[in-house]
């Protein structure tokens, strides 16, 4: 009964809910960083006044994506690239305090190193005796690099090998890995593709995935996700190729895949987030308000937050 008249007390209050609080919270959010509480706000006013938010939701999306690549970048030590990237933020939005913060460390640290010699225990230093290595040995220094992390050098490793060997598929495999944990992903698209679809593995595929979906080429990514055999598609792998399938606005395409993955695996809550969100975006807001609460029963904290904000503006 407490779940009935909720919904009715919802759908009531929807009526009355003014955009632009949304819109106002959506602008506030950006200023702050705050990418994802920015793109949900949009999608709200835009859901519910019907204004069309995409360009905002893409700004948003465009600098939350940039600030993770900028992070990944940041991560491994290639500091050029970060700042780069830290760069292309501040450019959309000048008061993200986090992203200036980093953009002048990365500048700080690449006039030191300008300045400082290279130490000899640098890991960068050539591997010895290169001459006497064979292309397995080669992969071998790459794989013990990727392990420890140290994606730069781990590609330097891997194509050592391939300049010898042009068919060892393992280090082109290697290579693309390591270019996706760099969130170099048109390059880990490319060497990926190296390798014979027939040897390629669940990883490989699902990474493809991933890639494209960073790319915006959903379609191309949800072709990925599907060569992985549906009895071996992880809760993770279907929530993924929701996502995708959301961003191409084919939500019930969309909500099948959220609920094969919590068919699974719902322990996160993450999927029936993402199938709240979709049915919001259908404007099926009982059932949107009915996924959220599942998703913040479980512990997610996105959208426990969602529903924090609507209660407080349905007062």
């Amino acid at each position: 009964m407490k779940n009935i008249i909720f919904i009715i007390l919802f759908l009531f209050c929807c009526l009355q809910v003014s955009a632009q609080d949304y819109l106002q919270l959506a602008n506030n959010c950006f200023e702050k960083g705050d990418y994802e509480c920015a793109k949900k706000n949009y999608a709200l006013c835009q859901t519910f006044d019907g204004k069309d938010m995409s360009a905002q939701i893409q700004k948003a999306d465009k600098c939350f994506k940039s600030l993770l690549v900028a992070d990944d970048y940041f991560k491994g030590k290639e500091y050029e690239k970060a700042r780069d990237r830290y760069k292309i933020v501040l450019e959309k939005n000048s008061k993200d305090l986090y992203a200036k913060r980093q953009y002048d460390e990365c500048v700080r640290i690449i006039q030191t190193e300008t300045i400082l010699p290279i130490s000899s225990n640098d890991p960068q230093e050539p591997i010895p005796a290169p001459s006497t290595y064979s292309p397995m040995s080669w992969y071998q220094e790459g794989v013990k690099n990727s392990n420890a992390g140290n994606y730069s050098e781990a590609i330097r490793c891997y194509r050592k090998a391939l300049d010898l060997d042009p068919s060892l598929f393992d280090a082109w495999n290697g290579l693309a890995d390591a270019c996706f944990f760099q969130a170099n992903y048109v390059e880990a698209i490319e060497y990926y593709k190296k390798v014979p679809e027939n040897r390629r593995s669940i990883t490989v595929w699902y990474n493809m995935g991933v890639c494209y979906k960073y790319l915006n080429q959903y379609e191309n990514a949800i072709d990925c996700y599907k060569e992985v055999p549906k009895n071996s598609r992880s809760a993770t792998v279907w929530n993924e190729m929701g996502i995708c399938y959301k961003h191409l606005q084919e939500y019930d395409n969309a909500i099948d895949c959220f609920q094969n993955s919590n068919s699974i695996d719902n322990r996160g809550g993450t999927a029936w987030y993402n199938m709240g969100l979709c049915y919001a975006d259908k404007k099926n807001l009982s059932k949107s308000i009915e996924s959220l609460r599942k998703a913040a029963q479980i512990g997610h904290k996105e959208a426990q937050k969602l529903l924090d904000d609507m209660k407080v503006k349905w007062r």
